[in-house]
C-alpha cells in the first residue's frame, strides 16, 4: 500500500500493518518508515557494531549492514520513506542504480544518517567508499527517459577510489532533488547533471531542479559540478582542487551545454585551486557554456594564491565553445568576490540583457589581465550576437605593475551600460588602461558616474585610445559626472566615491531596456 505523507497516528497505524504484511518494514517517523544500515568497513569508528542483512524489521539496534541491501531496497519505498546509514560507519557502494517510482517533489525518499546503538554522538557522517570507475549514488535508467522524482540526500561522506567515478549522477528525467552537507571527494566527476535520452511515456526528457548545497566538493580529478539543467541550484558550497587531471579543460564549476537552461542559480559558493597542475590552477574555476536563460551567478569567492595561477585561470567566464549555437538570456552576475585569478577576472559574450554588477575583483598576478571583459573572446557566427550588457557599480582594483585593462565592453550589439564603476591601478605600466569602449559611441546608452585611480599621465589612459578622462569626454560626451584621481591623493578617492552615489543617482529598471 503506497501512500504520501501521514500525519504521526497514521504512519504508526500503516507502518504495524505494513510490518505484519510484509515482515521488511523499518522504523515509523513521522512522515514515513525509516530502515536502518550500519556497517563497519575501512575507516569505521573503532565502537561500530555491523547489521545483519537477514533481519526482517532494521531498527537502531537491529539494522541491516550492506550498501546493496540499502540500494535494493529502495526501490520498494513508499513516499516519505528513508534510508539511513549509521554515523561512524564505513560502505562499500556497488555502482548500481537508485531509483524509485513512487517517491514525489511532496513526499520525498530520504537516505541520510542515523545516529546507532552504540554511537557516542562523536560520530562522523557515514562514510561510503566507492570502488575504482564506479558511482555511488546513479540515479539513471537505461534506454528511453522516464521521469522518476522527489529524493533528498543529506549527511554523508562520499569518497572516490583513484580520482575515477561518479559522486552522483543524474540522467533521463531526474527531478526534484535536493543534495545536502554532503562531503564529495576523490572521484573523477563530483556531481555530473547529465541530459537525456529521448523521452518515454509520462517524460518530459529534461532533468529539473536538482540542488547541490552546504556541501562540500574536493579534490576530484575532473569537474567539482558538471552539467545544468532547469531549476538547478548550487548554493552555499565549498569547491577545492577539482580538475587537477589536465588543465584549461577542467573546473570547480562546469555549467555545461549538454541541455538548455532556464533559471539556474549558482549562489554563495567558495571556489579556490581550480584545475591545480604543476601547482598552478590552469582553468576557469566557474565556467558556463552552451544556451541557458535566467542564469543568476551570486554572492560566490573565487580566488587563488599569488605565484598559484596560470593565465588561463579565469574567475568566471560565461562564454562560447562549441561547434553548435551558444548565447545567454538574462545573466546576471552579482555580487562576486574575484581574487588573484588569471588574466581575466569576470567574462562573458554572446550575451543578450546581461548584466555584471556589484562585483569586487582584486587582480595581483605578475601578468597581464582583464578585470571585466565583455567580450572575453569572439564568439562563433552561428552563435547568439550579443546586444545590451550593463558593467555597473563593480569595485575593481590591481596591485602589481604589469599592463591592465579593468572593464572591456563592446565588440558588438548596443545599448550598453558602464556606470557607477571604481577602479584603482597601484602599477606603473604606460599600457595602463581604465576602460576599453571599441565600439561607435551610438552603441552606449550610459557611460557615467565611473571613478577610476591611477598614477598620472603617461602612466596610463581613462579610456584606452583617448588618454585621460578630459580627453574622453571632450571626445564622447559621456562619463560628465565620473572622476579621475591619482592614487596617492586619498581626497580625490573620496570624491570619486561621492560622485558614483550621490551626483547620479539612477534606477536600475532604467539601464535595461525591455
Amino acid at each position: 500500500m503506497r501512500r504520501g505523507i501521514l500525519t504521526r497516528q497514521a504512519a504508526l497505524l500503516t507502518g504495524v500493518l505494513l510490518l505484519i504484511v510484509s515482515g521488511l518494514r523499518g522504523e515509523v517517523k513521522a512522515d514515513g518508515l525509516i530502515y536502518h544500515v550500519c556497517d563497519c568497513g575501512q575507516g569505521a569508528a573503532s565502537r561500530c557494531i555491523s547489521g545483519d542483512d537477514t533481519v526482517p524489521v532494521t531498527s537502531p539496534q537491529r539494522p541491516w549492514r550492506s550498501f546493496t541491501m540499502a540500494r535494493q531496497m529502495f526501490p520498494k519505498l513508499a513516499p516519505g520513506d528513508t534510508i539511513a546509514f549509521c554515523q561512524g560507519g564505513s560502505f562499500v557502494a556497488d555502482g548500481g542504480s537508485w531509483l524509485n517510482s513512487s517517491c514525489t517533489a511532496g513526499a520525498p525518499c530520504v537516505i541520510t544518517d542515523y545516529r546507532s546503538a552504540w554511537g557516542q554522538g562523536t560520530e562522523g557522517r557515514p562514510l561510503i567508499i566507492t570502488p575504482r570507475d564506479k558511482t555511488a549514488f546513479s540515479f539513471a535508467n537505461n534506454g528511453l527517459a522516464r521521469h522518476r522524482e522527489g529524493y533528498i540526500i543529506s549527511n554523508l561522506e562520499l569518497r572516490g577510489t583513484g580520482a575515477s567515478g561518479v559522486g552522483f549522477f543524474f540522467y533521463n528525467d531526474i527531478d526534484d532533488v535536493i543534495l545536502e552537507h554532503l562531503d564529495i571527494t576523490g572521484f573523477d566527476l563530483g556531481v555530473h547533471v547529465a541530459g537525456s535520452n529521448p523521452p518515454g511515456v509520462g517524460s518530459d526528457g529534461s532533468n529539473e531542479r536538482i540542488t547541490l548545497k552546504n556541501s562540500r566538493v574536493a579534490d576530484n580529478a575532473g569537474q567539482g559540478w558538471l552539467g545544468s539543467c532547469d531549476g538547478c541550484a548550487i548554493l552555499n558550497n565549498v569547491f577545492d582542487n577539482n580538475g587537477f587531471k589536465g588543465g584549461i579543460f577542467y573546473h570547480n564549476i562546469y555549467w555545461d551545454g549538454s541541455a538548455q537552461s532556464t533559471d539556474g542559480r549558482i549562489v554563495g559558493n567558495t571556489l579556490t585551486r581550480s584545475a591545480l597542475v604543476d601547482r598552478k590552477c590552469q582553468g576557469v574555476s566557474l565556467v558556463v557554456h552552451g544556451s541557458h536563460r535566467n542564469l543568476l551567478i551570486a554572492d560566490n569567492s573565487v580566488s587563488e594564491a599569488i605565484g598559484a595561477a596560470a593565465e588561463t585561470c579565469w574567475g568566471i567566464a560565461v562564454d562560447t565553445a562549441y561547434a553548435k549555437t551558444e548565447g545567454f538570456y538574462n545573466l546576471v552576475i552579482r555580487g562576486n568576490s574575484i581574487r588573484d585569478v588569471g588574466s581575466v577576472g569576470i567574462g562573458i559574450n554572446a550575451c543578450v540583457d546581461c548584466r555584471v554588477e556589484g562585483n569586487k575583483v582584486s587582480l595581483g598576478q605578475p601578468f597581464s589581465a582583464t578585470a571585466i571583459a565583455v567580450p572575453d573572446r569572439q564568439r562563433g557566427v552561428e552563435d547568439l550576437p550579443m546586444t545590451r550588457v550593463s558593467v555597473r557599480d563593480n569595485s575593481i582594483s590591481f596591485t602589481n605593475s604589469a599592463a591592465q585593462t579593468a572593464i572591456i565592453l563592446g565588440g558588438e550589439g548596443s545599448g550598453h551600460v558602464s556606470a557607477g564603476n571604481v577602479i584603482t591601478y597601484a602599477g606603473i605600466s604606460p599600457e595602463w588602461s581604465c576602460f576599453n569602449y571599441p565600439l561607435p559611441l551610438a552603441s552606449y546608452r550610459i557611460i557615467d558616474t565611473n571613478s577610476c585611480s591611477f598614477p598620472p599621465s603617461p602612466s596610463g589612459h581613462w579610456e584606452k585610445s583617448h588618454g585621460p578622462l578630459t580627453n574622453w569626454r571632450a571626445y564622447s560626451g559621456f562619463d560628465g559626472n565620473s572622476m579621475q584621481t591619482d592614487t596617492g591623493n586619498d581626497q580625490g578617492a573620496q570624491v570619486g566615491g561621492q560622485v558614483k552615489h550621490e551626483l547620479f543617482q539612477f534606477q536600475p529598471a532604467t539601464l535595461i531596456r525591455q
